[in-house]
């Protein structure tokens, strides 16, 4: 078991490594310390698009020095998006968006002898991370916290940071550094012209999208419909033998008006279109 931690703002992230499993072991700040008896999950490797798991937890700590409190609940990941990041002249290849969700009741003022007098407050988290091969932190990462009080919400923050691949490439780390000169955009193209199974064309009718294709032998095929930010709004998936005259339809009536990306994975390797939602 490896033990490292990690500082994002005011707040001190321990993680254990357990085999092919990364988890949240203690989390503290100047306001909460928090020790989890059953750990928080926080990825597994490898992971790849599609991939999803779900791991309970528990914790118990102490709020402003002399309040315990106990957190108790679900927390569940899923690597729902994969393709490209352009920034500015710099485009990031081989981009995995991993969503977590984490559902969970917090009792206040918790201790052996207040179980039953304990104030109960439920709140669900979703994060989102944009992990790069090549790069070994996130690229971005959003927070959303909502709190609930006998399910009527109370209140919700929102926290976003990164850390830009320039930054990145400055690490020492020949590891990430050698995957970095494979991912080049030239061996990318080369390899693309190389290694395509799929032959295909994009049509819009209204806001009725296909992908009309052929393949040069079985593949699993996926178009997914996101916003610029990686929110996927319509995805579909079917599996294909080698032949012609294959089709995928995506319904995107009822989206707001405006620019979105439509994603195909074939076997995993994606292609990227823009779309105009009319």
């Amino acid at each position: 078991m490896d033990r490292h931690l990690v500082l994002t703002s005011n707040d001190i992230t321990y993680y254990d490594l357990s085999g092919d499993t990364l988890f949240i072991v203690h989390v503290e700040n100047p306001l909460s310390k928090i020790t989890y008896d059953h750990p928080i999950l926080s990825i597994k490797y490898p992971f790849a698009y599609g991939d999803s798991i779900s791991v309970p937890f528990s914790g118990y700590g102490v709020y402003c020095g002399d309040h315990p409190f106990r957190e108790q609940g679900m927390s569940m990941v899923m690597a729902d998006a994969a393709g490209s990041i352009v920034l500015g002249e710099d485009t990031i290849q081989n981009v995995l968006r991993v969503y977590t969700r984490m559902s969970y009741s917090v009792c206040m003022d918790i201790d052996s002898a207040a179980l039953d007098s304990a104030r109960l407050k439920q709140i669900i988290e979703e994060r989102y991370d944009w992990y790069a091969r090549g790069y070994r932190y996130p690229l971005f990462t959003t927070v959303t916290s909502t709190s609930y009080d006998d399910a009527a919400p109370i209140g919700t923050t929102r926290s976003a940071w990164g850390m830009p691949p320039d930054s990145q490439r400055f690490q020492a780390d020949s590891c990430n550094e050698d995957i970095r000169r494979k991912d080049s955009i030239a061996i990318a193209e080369k390899a693309k012209a190389n290694d395509d199974i799929i032959h295909y064309t994009v049509s819009q009718n209204g806001n009725q999208i296909t992908v009309n294709y052929s393949l040069d032998g079985s593949a699993d095929v996926s178009a997914l419909v996101s916003d610029v930010m990686g929110v996927v709004y319509r995805q579909c998936r079917q599996n294909n033998d080698k032949g012609d005259g294959y089709s995928l339809c995506i319904d995107c009536n009822g989206l707001r008006r405006g620019k979105y990306i439509l994603y195909v994975n074939v076997n995993g390797k994606v292609y990227n279109e823009k779309i105009t939602v009319l």
